[in-house]
């Protein structure tokens, strides 16, 4: 997956590129195809933004993010939560608890 973030200074402006985009992959169809639009505007994390999701060429997938930036500390702190909260679902400690978990009764009888 590629990704990309253009920061905007208002929610108007995020709009007009939304549209902007929306009718270049239109016009592009044989290139380009969205696939996912997402507002996180009501979010209750801090992060103001929409994301599109877009294949190129029927073979790579982009994710861009159209950011309102009001605040970056703001942003920034909630996006280091975001990012450790999704690690934890492949964190190595994870998945040792879940292998043990899923061979507590073999393990216990060799101990």
């Amino acid at each position: 997956m590629v990704r990309g973030k253009c920061i905007f200074s208002s929610i108007e402006d995020i709009i007009d590129t939304v549209t902007k985009i929306k009718k270049y992959i239109k016009d592009h169809s044989q290139n380009y195809k969205l696939i996912e639009v997402e507002s996180r505007f009501t979010n209750p994390i801090p992060i103001s933004d929409i994301t599109l999701k877009i294949v190129l060429n029927n073979t790579i997938v982009a994710e861009l993010q159209l950011s309102l930036q009001k605040n970056s500390a703001t942003y920034n702190f909630a996006h280091k939560i975001y990012e450790f909260n999704r690690t934890k679902v492949f964190s190595k400690i994870k998945v040792v608890h879940n292998y043990y978990k899923e061979h507590e009764k073999e393990i216990t009888q060799i101990i």
